[in-house]
């Protein structure tokens, strides 16, 4: 943990006013063709500017991935005192009936080791003005692997609970903890709670690759619309 963050993320430009983290390489009409800033560690970033506001897009090699991605919030607020943080990933879905790579998942509620986290979903405007009839706004849960989900454990669930990664619940609590104004928009990959042709085995499939460029399209909309808001 020490080794990334102290890797080249203490080199970002200190000006920055917001961060998006995730599948930043998916977000080319919002970063443009440009080459990232990648010094020598884990992180690349390139630095853009929405009316006014400085907006770095960040990359991370290996991926983020369970108490990593809370350390790098923590970090984010505590060392480099950042408000604001973006992430765009991918989610699995606990209730059945929706295929994948169709919706759009986001929220302000994340259960962590049995604990409610809540923050104020700060893409909720903007989701509401373009994305209300694709994105699902529910409760999220946060395991510390997939090798978690097991029947048993969904079976566990409260009734409440709809979404689940590693990740989402950690960032919220650094967030909260860090005074960061946070917003997660995810696309729903996979579903535990039912089966389907398409899961996290075969992504490069050409209906999901499909599928996915349109959702791609949509959460550029949605966060470009959030980043133009200006500071």
């Amino acid at each position: 943990r020490d080794t990334i963050l102290e890797s080249n993320l203490s080199c970002l430009p200190s000006d920055i006013d917001a961060l998006v983290l995730g599948l930043v390489h998916r977000l080319q009409k919002l970063t443009g063709p440009v080459a990232w800033n990648q010094q020598e560690g884990c992180f690349a970033w390139t630095v853009q500017n929405f009316r006014g506001k400085k907006v770095a897009f960040i990359g991370f090699r290996p991926s983020f991935w369970g108490d990593i991605s809370g350390e790098v919030g923590h970090f984010l607020g505590s060392q480099l005192g950042i408000k604001e943080v973006l992430y765009f990933g991918k989610l699995g879905s606990l209730k059945p009936g929706m295929r994948p790579n169709t919706w759009l998942a986001t929220g302000g509620r994340s259960i962590v080791r049995e604990q409610t986290v809540e923050w104020e979903n700060i893409l909720t405007k903007s989701v509401e003005k373009l994305a209300k009839n694709d994105t699902v706004v529910r409760t999220h849960v946060t395991l510390g692997s997939v090798l978690h989900e097991t029947k048993d454990w969904l079976s566990s669930l409260p009734r409440s609970v709809d979404f689940v990664d590693p990740e989402v619940g950690m960032m919220g609590q650094a967030a909260v903890r860090n005074g960061i104004r946070f917003g997660y928009l995810h696309i729903i990959s996979d579903y535990v709670a039912e089966k389907y042709e398409e899961d996290l085995s075969n992504e490069r499939m050409g209906s999901v690759l499909e599928r996915r460029a349109k959702l791609y399209r949509l959460v550029q909309k949605v966060l470009g619309d959030h980043l133009s808001r200006g500071k």
